[in-house]
């Protein structure tokens, strides 16, 4: 019988592998607009961006945007686990007598 509370670990592995493989090729379409010496930099200097150009340069906000949130997510946890930890540090001081 299967515990259906609980999230197998191996599902959650596929699925940061998964979103992480979804980053790595988003990343691989928006790299030009980052990329000091691309073609692309070089049309946006010279200030002949074609559409494709433009619509590259929305899906990269988006990518920044996606990062960021994924940068507060990560800080999130790791303030949760903080919080965590000293709330068990204190629980052993308080066990321990100290």
């Amino acid at each position: 019988m299967r515990d259906e509370g609980n999230v197998p670990l191996e599902l959650v592995q596929n699925a940061g592998m998964a979103a992480f493989k979804l980053l790595a090729r988003y990343w691989v379409h928006v790299r030009p607009v980052f990329h000091r010496r691309s073609p692309l930099r070089g049309r946006l200097r010279n200030g002949r961006l074609t559409l494709a150009d433009v619509f590259l340069c929305v899906l990269a906000a988006g990518f920044v945007l996606a990062m960021v949130l994924i940068g507060v997510m990560v800080f999130r946890v790791l303030a949760f686990m903080s919080r965590f930890l000293q709330v068990i540090s204190r629980v052993m001081g308080v066990l321990s007598g100290i």
